[in-house]
């Protein structure tokens, strides 16, 4: 079996991104042709410790964002046009990008949602 970094790495390399799901799931885009029949056992054999690996990148991303953005009431977030000069490196973390992603890898995204989805909108007066 593959190491869950080893494999997430390898992944990577591919332009596959990945991510958590809420289901227990592991979410991923890949290019064409980039995931291998190697790569996608290697994924349903070592998902119980790919899964703990990207949970553990999320949780981190999420408890960075709750601390940069407490008390605030308006959180800044950059917005990138999606360019073919796209950086090499998340915006967010600076992690490599998959070759499917934009401007920011898909745990930092998945981090977003966590966090935006536990904040409670205030009243307007």
């Amino acid at each position: 079996m593959t190491p869950a970094p080893r494999l997430h790495r390898d992944l990577r390399d591919r332009g596959i991104a990945v991510w958590p799901e809420a289901n227990g799931h592991v979410g991923y885009r890949a290019p064409p042709d980039a995931l291998t029949a190697e790569l996608h056992q290697a994924m349903v054999v070592g998902k119980a410790g790919l899964l703990a690996l990207l949970e553990s990148e999320v949780r981190w991303r999420v408890d960075a964002m709750r601390r940069q953005c407490a008390g605030r009431t308006v959180w800044p977030f950059l917005v990138a046009r999606p360019s073919p000069t796209s950086p090499g490196h998340c915006l967010s973390c600076g992690e490599p990008l998959a070759a499917v992603e934009q401007t920011r890898c898909s745990l930092c995204l998945e981090a977003v949602h966590r966090v935006l989805a536990n904040v409670k909108p205030k009243a307007q007066a």
